[in-house]
Parts: structure tokens; sequence; C-alpha cells
């Protein structure tokens, strides 16, 4: 290593005491270039250039601040065309220790997020990966070395899926997106341990059309709306064996329009019933042509 001199420096209206030094291995267009900052006689920032045998700069070199806002510790390492790679930064108050790395790609995409414990371990650990229109395709987290969570998205950027793992790395619950072409949302499934656990379906104005919900992949139950977002049909089910329970059809204004009793279903005008027909039903017929009125 070989002392180059000492100067001084203003960045940023702070003005510093920098002492420059060389590492040369055997010739002198091929070395790595040091930068030390002084304020006080303290250390404050350093800067790392590597220069390839034409003097070119081939790898990029790293800016750091120590020690100078009451135990902050920051740290950037750059591409040789200046981009920014890598911002490191770490709080060491006690009461609230903070420690993290973001890594860019050269177009100054994330490329990960990692976050530190108190000893300098890796704690988690977030990965991106990118359409070529720049759009996020998945964002993947680890805990400790094993897989928590998995977003992937549709090259516009909506949501695809997005799955949950245990500290095992097994997938516990996992959501799937689909859209209309207006970019509105068209449905979304949930599973929980590989099974359906529900699903809701929407009109392309953003209305909530319907919502099923199950218990151990059984329909446990079921709400239909209109286009203009008021309830249409409800129907539950028996939780103990799955059975039907009970359904309900509404007006858009909210009044009764059919329900079932006995063997019969019934018809409701200004709230007044009305036998619907001659015809007997059971319950599960009923509810079977009330679904076919639905738009």
């Amino acid at each position: 290593m070989v002392f180059c001199g000492e100067t001084s420096e203003t960045i940023d209206n702070e003005t510093y005491t920098v002492k420059s030094y060389a590492q040369v291995f055997g010739d002198t267009h091929f070395f790595n270039y040091y930068k030390y900052y002084y304020q006080n006689e303290k250390l404050v920032k350093t800067k790392y250039f590597e220069y390839d045998s034409q003097d070119n700069i081939s790898m990029s070199y790293t800016d750091f601040d120590e020690a100078k806002y009451d135990g902050d510790y920051t740290e950037k390492v750059y591409y040789p065309s200046g981009k920014l790679r890598i911002y490191k930064w770490k709080n060491k108050e006690a009461d609230d220790f903070e420690s993290n790395e973001i890594e860019y790609f050269e177009n100054g995409k994330t490329k990960s997020e990692v976050e530190f414990d108190e000893n300098g371990n890796e704690t988690s650990k977030t990965e991106y990966v990118y359409y070529d229109n720049g759009n996020t395709k998945s964002k993947i987290r680890y805990d400790d070395d094993v897989i928590s969570w998995k977003t992937e998205y549709y090259d516009n950027g909506s949501s695809k899926t997005s799955v949950s793992y245990d500290e095992n790395g097994n997938e516990t619950s996992k959501w799937e997106y689909v859209y209309y072409d207006n970019g509105n949302r068209k449905s979304e499934i949930c599973y929980e341990d590989g099974v359906i656990s529900g699903k809701t379906e929407y009109y392309d104005n953003g209305n909530r059309k319907s919502v099923i919900n199950y218990k151990k992949g059984v329909i446990d139950h079921e709400e239909y709306n209109y286009q203009n977002g008021e309830r249409m049909l409800y129907v539950y089910y028996d939780e103990l064996n799955g059975s039907l329970s009970s359904f309900e059809y509404f007006y858009e204004s909210g009044y009764t329009k059919y329900s079932w009793g006995g063997s019969y279903l019934y018809s409701y005008h200004d709230n007044e019933r009305d036998s619907f027909n001659d015809e007997e039903y059971t319950k599960n017929q009923a509810l079977e042509f009330l679904k076919t009125l639905r738009p």
C-alpha cells in the first residue's frame, strides 16, 4: 500500500481532509485506490476504486458514512457506470436496532432486500424478478433461509398468485387472481393446505358478484349480488353435515323475492307471499332453480 498524499475536498457543503492510498500489483496500470475522508481527525467516509490495465474502473466502489450520526452506519456500492448497486444501513440504537441491505440491478430496479440481526446474521431476504417491460414478475421472501412467501404478477403489474409457507417450507395458503381486460379483478380463489377455502367473483364494474366460502373443502355458505352491488341470493349449509340449511332470494330493493317453505317455492310481490306454482320442490330443487335466475 502506497501513500499518495493528503488533500481537502468539499462534498455537499461538507469539507473533509482526504488521505489517499494505492495498492499496486506489479504493473502501475493495475491497482486499487483508496480515499479516506476525515472530519476533526475522525474517519467518516471511505471510497474504493479498482482499475483495469487500461485505467478504467473495472469494479464498483464503496462509499460509507460511519459514526457521524449518533451510531448510524450507511454504505453504498456502485457499478462502474456510477449507478447505485448496493445500499446498506444500520441503526445501532439498542431499543430500535435495524440493519438492512438493498441490492439493485444496474437499471435501478431492486434485486434483493436483506435484513440482519445485531450479530450480522441474515434473518430474512426478499428477491425480485422482472419482465422485459420492467414490471415485477415475482417476489420471494426467505426467513432464516426458508421460503416464507412468494408472489407472482402478470406482465401488466397485477397480482397473479400469492403463496405462504410454514417454517418448514411447506405451502399453507395460496391465492389465485384473474382480471378483466379493463384491469378490474374478475375472480380470486383461496386454498388452505391445498384445499379450496374461498372463491370471490366480481362484475367488470368492480362490484362483488359472488362469494363462496368452504370449510375443509365443503361449501359453508354462498352469497350472490346484483350488478349494482345489492344482495341477490344468500345460501347457508349445515356445518355438521354440509346439507342445505336455508336460503333467500331478494329483489334489488331488498325485499324477499323467493323463499322455500314445506314443499313449495313461494314468490313475493310487495312483500306479500304467493305460491310460485303448484309443483312441489325439494329444498335443493328450489335452490337449483333460483341459481338459474342469476345473471
